[in-house]
This record gives C-alpha cells, structure tokens and sequence, in this order.
C-alpha cells in the first residue's frame, strides 16, 4: 500500500515550496507560485506541483500534497 495524499490542517506550523504557510493570503500565493490551474473561492489546485490549497475567506486553510502530475 501506498499513501496517495497528504492532508495538511490548519494546524500545521511549516511552510510549502516558496516560504507559503497556513494562513496566507490568496494574493501572495498566486504572486509566490503563479496562477494556479484552476481557482475558486474554496480550492486552488497546482497539480503540476503536486498541491491543491484549501482556501477560506481569501486564505490558505489547509492543502492537500500528492505525487506531481
């Protein structure tokens, strides 16, 4: 067996690639890693860095890191 997916909460205290951490704001997600694939008020998605963030109210929450694609 295999993991698949990591689940990050809000708890986590490290950073992502680029210094991005729980609690960022949507702006400087998109300014620290380009425009994601595909946005909307709840999820951006990078599959091509392997990470989906979770988004609430204009925020990093959580995110989701799988094998790239």
């Amino acid at each position: 067996k295999r993991i698949k997916t990591i689940k990050v909460s809000q708890q986590f205290k490290g950073e992502f690639e680029k210094g991005i951490k729980i609690g960022e704001k949507v702006s400087n997600l998109i300014d620290k890693l380009g425009t994601p694939k595909s946005i909307n008020p709840s999820i951006a998605r990078y599959p091509k860095k392997g990470i989906h963030f979770t988004l609430n109210k204009n925020s990093v929450v959580g995110a989701h890191v799988f094998k790239k694609q």
